[in-house]
């Protein structure tokens, strides 16, 4: 259990380091998903064509960790809702209104932090918490590009 009243947000030292292999594990909804949705982005692609842009400015992150709360719990301020466009809000919408359970749902909840914070892209600056190196048991970076 972490407080958020006392500022903490990341996982503590010698609790596993963050790492779950969860999100790769062939019975989770994603990975099922995937079969049935194949001309849907890559995760990869979905970050860098509807989180990121426009703000990176024409970059593509191709290599990266995002740190993130499992569940999508989070808390946001009204003022840091406004530092991105309606428009972007409405372009993110349409691509996931697309379908009744799109797999990009599943990846919006590791992307949450970089939508609300177009400043301090984790594709840029590194993700939000230190977490040690991913275990092998959990896939890694290729696994997110299939």
């Amino acid at each position: 259990f972490h407080d958020a009243s006392a500022g903490e947000a990341c996982p503590r030292a010698g609790t596993g380091g963050g790492w779950g292999g969860w999100r790769f594990e062939r019975n989770h909804p994603a990975a099922q998903l995937r079969a049935t949705q194949p001309s849907a982005p890559t995760a990869v692609d979905f970050y860098n064509r509807f989180v990121v842009a426009p703000a990176a400015s024409g970059r593509y992150y191709s290599n990266f960790t995002l740190s993130f709360a499992n569940g999508a719990r989070f808390a946001v301020s009204r003022e840091r809702i406004r530092r991105r466009s309606r428009e972007y809000y409405q372009r993110l919408l349409g691509q996931l209104s697309a379908l009744k359970n799109p797999i990009e749902g599943y990846f919006m909840e590791a992307m949450w932090y970089d939508v609300f914070h177009p400043e301090a892209l984790q594709a840029e600056g590194g993700p939000v918490c230190a977490l040690s190196r991913v275990p092998e048991r959990v896939g890694g970076h290729e696994a997110m590009l299939q």
